[in-house]
């Protein structure tokens, strides 16, 4: 491929021409027009020999700019590999520093819980001795309560124990303030096994009976239920009383918030990037425009994604 690479700049003596093998049949239909002859002549004539040297050359170049070109990139790769490798050893460095941490911590927090229950279970024992009924079903309450928030370190959690983790602090609530709290559970038991992200219900409760206390006076009433909605499953929470603006609602459900594992935006984040967008907590207003929010949490009745 001597001439493609010189394309026709140059032509062959014409005795070596002849001994050449063409790999085309030759034309000479240019012949006929004269003024492409004259230029044919005015062409440099030059060795077979000299064209030759002239094709190695450039061979030459060719190969030697690859092989430039590939070791460069081969030095690029290994500059990331190396670049990869030194990253990879910083994060598990840390990642065992911080595991070291976590063990030393979950030993610690283990003999913190084993002596909270302890305690516990005298202040029910002189709750029973005393009869004071009230005192020891707070006491049960909260024992579950926290027993469900520090006794297991897990991402994934069932309907049926969020539920009961939640009438655990509404029970809780309203030992305190009495008549003014009501609050029904609707949801059937087969749906209970549905699986969803640990504490899923805490920050909706803490952010309800936040501005529910001793010093509010007016009626609260909180409806829990469910439907199934085709392949998805739709728990309802209808709250009615005097709860945060939907407003506040909407900032928590898209604002991150710092340091929190299980703010309302990271549960709902949590939702979504397990599940699907089609997934996730939103909050309303109530259809009958009374005071009051609506909340909705989708949830897929069969097990997908990384649960």
């Amino acid at each position: 491929y001597m001439g493609a690479v010189l394309g026709g700049q140059v032509r062959v003596c014409e005795e070596e021409a002849e001994q050449l093998e063409y790999i085309l049949p030759q034309q000479s239909n240019w012949q006929k027009h004269d003024q492409i002859k004259e230029l044919y002549e005015k062409m440099d004539t030059v060795s077979y020999e000299k064209i030759e040297a002239t094709v190695h050359v450039l061979r030459d170049i060719i190969v030697t700019m690859t092989e430039n070109e590939t070791g460069r990139r081969m030095r690029s790769t290994l500059e990331e590999t190396e670049k990869l490798l030194s990253e990879e050893r910083v994060a598990r460095s840390e990642l065992e520093q911080m595991l070291r941490e976590r063990e030393d911590h979950t030993i610690f927090r283990g003999l913190e819980s084993s002596y909270f229950f302890y305690v516990m279970n005298i202040i029910s024992r002189l709750a029973y001795e005393e009869q004071a009924e009230k005192t020891e079903q707070v006491a049960y309450d909260f024992a579950d309560v926290i027993r469900y928030a520090l006794g297991k370190e897990k991402k994934i959690s069932t309907l049926g124990e969020e539920l009961n983790y939640l009438e655990a602090l509404l029970r809780i609530q309203k030992a305190w303030v009495g008549d003014r709290l009501e609050f029904s559970f609707s949801i059937p038991t087969s749906y209970w096994t549905i699986l969803c992200p640990f504490m899923l219900l805490q920050p909706i409760a803490e952010n309800i009976l936040d501005s529910f206390g001793e010093e509010c006076k007016a009626p609260f009433k909180l409806e829990i239920y469910g439907e199934e909605e085709g392949d998805s499953f739709q728990l309802q929470i209808r709250c009615d009383g005097a709860v945060k603006p939907l407003d506040e609602w909407l900032h928590l459900l898209n604002t991150p918030e710092s340091g929190s594992r299980h703010s309302l935006y990271t549960i709902n984040s949590n939702i979504q990037r397990v599940f699907g967008t089609g997934y996730g907590v939103s909050v309303h207003r109530r259809e009958d425009r009374k005071t009051g929010i609506l909340i909705r949490i989708r949830l897929p009745l069969e097990k997908r994604g990384q649960f």
